[in-house]
């Protein structure tokens, strides 16, 4: 697992997504992405041990995972009953 700087994009969006988990530095907690705000270059988050947080791009970091990290994720997830007959 590797954490990269959030870097605006050339019309100011940053390079991370609604519904994703980022890393909230102040706090070193994961917290879920809920947006952004263009105007004020901040981001907002939700995690169930800090609640809501709001900060510049530069408080958060992103996650990224290795192929083989999301492999192992893959793997880890559940399914329903009929799909462990065929899978």
């Amino acid at each position: 697992m590797n954490f990269k700087e959030i870097e605006p994009h050339r019309d100011g969006t940053p390079n991370v997504n609604s519904g994703e988990y980022v890393l909230h530095l102040p706090t070193n907690k994961i917290v879920l992405c809920g947006g952004f705000s263009w105007a004020k270059e901040t981001l907002n988050g939700w995690s169930q041990a800090t609640g809501y947080v709001e900060g510049p791009y530069g408080d958060f970091q992103r996650i990224e995972f290795s192929q083989q990290e999301r492999k192992e994720i893959h793997k880890k997830k559940s399914q329903c009953k009929g799909c462990k007959k065929y899978g």
